[in-house]
């Protein structure tokens, strides 16, 4: 064996294995921070909803496009698909509540940008 050998082998499976490992866990934080996003989204409507009686939410869709995640509460108010600012508003802060606690959203505001997506709530 040849002096500095085993220290290049060393470096060189070291840097194989922090390969593999970036590889598998940027996808999971991706898919973790989304998943986060739309529990945040589900709480923040559900709380809005909660106060009104006369609305129902059923699920919160998501649309990915690029880097945006467009987020979508769908609340019904006697059956019917109803659009709904305040809980709207509601999801939205708490998404951002989620990502970023020191910056909330205006209420003209419809984006709120995270690590890996920027999320939207219509």
């Amino acid at each position: 064996m040849r002096s500095g050998q085993s220290g290049v082998e060393f470096l060189l499976v070291t840097a194989v294995v922090v390969s593999l490992v970036l590889g598998v866990l940027v996808p999971f934080f991706r898919e973790s921070e989304l998943s986060t996003a739309i529990a945040a989204a589900r709480a923040g409507a559900l709380q809005e909803v909660t106060a009104n009686v006369s609305l129902t939410l059923t699920s919160v869709d998501y649309k990915l496009s690029g880097n945006t995640a467009t987020l979508t509460p769908n609340v019904y108010f006697e059956n019917k698909l109803v659009s709904s600012p305040a809980v709207r508003l509601s999801a939205l802060k708490r998404v951002a509540d989620t990502f970023s606690p020191s910056k909330q959203p205006a209420s003209e505001t419809t984006c709120v940008a995270a690590l890996y997506y920027t999320y939207c709530v219509s």
